[in-house]
């Protein structure tokens, strides 16, 4: 059988198209004005604008330097915004699909309008939904003109169909952020490398001992011990000198950061020719050698070096069992070497937190603001590292605070804090190394008083944002209907370049009964149907060549012209300034 739409569907053709062509005793000229037109493919334009304002909205839900913000509570954009979204969403599929079936009907009006017409059965493809247009070609003739034309743009209505499953999962990924904008300006402490370095005597190597215990590794930048990354990036914030009652306090300044990379070997013994052999120098190698003996006192001993680029620290931990585990006797030694290299002065932005008492001010987070491009001297910071560690060649011993457990110094090479992971050794090696130079820089390098901004919590903005998978997948659903949608412009353009009107030919396309009462009227089109025959067969004896436009018999007729449906040859084109009935 034809598939028919409701009668409210026809109405609205008829009311909101604006194309005047009808089949009842009065007669009426084709109007067809750019302006008409331009309306008629309303849905198509309104689709285009929807999908570039939500392209612009995913990406900049995810911008991190310039935020989309918007004046509701984290609570509505959490709980409401994915909802109203997803409306958003759903409504812009709909759209294109409404603009998809528009836009067929003007193509199919425009190829069936041609001097040589075009396949009836093309009306069929038009009048059918979402699901029956999948599978209407395969209902023609596999020798039908129209079947390899109709099979392919089917594919666009499939891609629609399946598109439109993914949008809960983009929709689900929007959510509120608190936001923080530069409010005030307050005192604070920035270290520098402008001047001589000074001892303050503090803190000390067993000052971090008990530091070690407290100390959040966020406050130290990133360590490659707590996230990932190929090596750690250090950085010293400015000291907030100010008195913080809120929870969460933020300052940007002044700071500095320095990179650390640790890599460590087991050597075969602890001879000097052992260490040689994993690349240690003949001096620290003798340093090491003179030092190392068997036995299970866990301890670090470090020889540090400098050139113009890097610092270089050479470590030994005798006593860790790593290599060759614990009461062997000439056990082969974990050796491990730090790089630091790439000093220089950033931008820092500082994260404190407190529960309202000075005390208890705690630095939580740091991360980098502004890159100034500004080089730091990396040959103060060895002078700094040497001071802290008590010479070129040091000593520590690294005893237990309290039992059964290693010394807080080195936790981060530990899953358990109380047995050194050879897996983690790397890592924590590094972490430790970050630490001292933490304290070499409090202890040593000058400061300044100064102001930094203060980045608070806003009152008025909520920052919206998307996780990174649903943005992209928002984008490709969104590009993707975009795309569809310009191709839906693209089939009306014949339309606007074409002279005569074919609002008629469009009309059949939409309206399934105009369709049937113009092919009734006609019986070398119904010539051998029957009204029990299937739909395959139906669509397939209806593949045929057919033209809409004006009758012969009407077209010498200055005033009042006949709508046929007919064979190519019995029909003419539609002429401007003439009624037709």
């Amino acid at each position: 059988m034809i598939s028919s739409r409701s009668s409210k569907s026809r109405k609205s053709f008829d009311k909101e198209s604006s194309i005047q062509a009808s089949f009842d005793s009065n007669t009426k000229e084709i109007v067809e004005d750019f302006f008409i037109k331009l309306i008629f493919i309303r849905y198509s334009l309104l689709a285009l604008v929807s999908h570039i304002v939500i392209i612009w909205f995913l990406i900049r839900t995810s911008d991190k330097t310039t935020p989309l913000l918007l004046p509701f509570g984290t609570f509505f954009l959490n709980h409401t915004s994915p909802v109203l979204f997803q409306v958003w969403l759903a409504l812009s599929f709909w759209w294109t699909l409404k603009a998809l079936n528009i836009s067929i009907s003007v193509l199919t009006g425009f190829l069936i309008s041609r001097k040589r017409g075009y396949s009836m059965a093309t009306y069929g493809f038009c009048h059918a939904n979402l699901f029956q247009k999948l599978s209407f070609p395969a209902k023609l003739s596999v020798k039908s003109s129209a079947r390899k034309f109709l099979s392919k743009i089917s594919y666009i209505w499939r891609l629609q169909g399946v598109l439109i499953f993914f949008t809960p999962f983009v929709a689900i990924g929007l959510h509120g952020e608190v936001y923080h904008e530069n409010t005030d300006m307050v005192p604070c402490l920035e270290f520098h490398d402008n001047s001589d370095l000074y001892d303050r005597g503090y803190p000390s190597i067993f000052h971090q001992f008990g530091i070690s215990e407290v100390v959040f590794g966020t406050s130290m930048g990133h360590l490659r011990s707590q996230e990932a990354v190929d090596s750690t990036t250090f950085m010293m914030p400015p000291q907030l000198m100010a008195v913080t009652n809120k929870e969460d306090s933020i300052i940007i300044g002044n700071g500095l950061s320095v990179n650390l990379l640790t890599e460590c070997i087991c050597a075969g013994g602890t001879s000097v020719s052992d260490f040689e052999s994993v690349g240690i120098d003949l001096s620290t190698a003798t340093y090491l050698n003179s030092k190392l003996l068997s036995g299970n006192n866990l301890k670090l001993y470090n020889s540090i070096n400098f050139t113009d680029t890097e610092i270089g620290v050479v470590s030994a931990l005798p006593g860790s069992g790593v290599c060759s585990g614990m009461g062997v006797p000439n056990p082969k030694m974990s050796v491990c070497y730090t790089s630091i290299s790439k000093f220089k002065t950033i931008k820092i932005k500082a994260e404190y937190m407190t529960d309202g008492h000075y005390a208890s001010t705690v630095l939580k987070r740091v991360t980098k603001y502004k890159d100034m491009n500004i080089e730091a001297d990396l040959s103060m910071l060895y002078q700094a590292l040497v001071l802290q560690l008590g010479g070129l060649t040091s000593e520590i011993t690294l005893d237990q605070t309290f039992p059964s457990s290693v010394n807080p110094i080195i936790w981060w090479t530990t899953v358990d804090i109380q047995t050194i992971s050879p897996p983690f050794l790397s890592a924590g090696i590094e972490t430790t190394m970050t630490i001292l130079v933490r304290s070499a820089i409090q202890r040593s390098f000058p400061t300044k008083g100064t102001y930094c901004i203060s980045n608070e919590v806003s009152k008025e903005f909520v920052k919206v944002a998307m996780d990174g998978m649903q943005v992209t997948l928002g984008l490709f659903i969104t590009i993707a209907q975009l795309i569809i949608c310009m191709i839906s412009i693209l089939w009306t353009i014949p339309w606007f370049l074409e002279e005569p009107p074919i609002g008629p030919a469009i009309k059949l396309a939409i309206d399934p009964m105009y369709f049937i009462i113009m092919i009734t009227s006609n019986s070398r089109l119904v010539g051998g149907f029957t009204t029990s025959q299937e739909t395959l067969t139906l669509w397939q004896k209806m593949d045929r060549l057919v033209r809409v436009g004006e009758s012969r018999t009407t077209a010498n007729d200055p005033d009042v012209g006949l709508i046929t449906l007919d064979v190519p040859r019995m029909v003419t084109p539609f002429k401007r300034g003439k009624s037709y009935h």
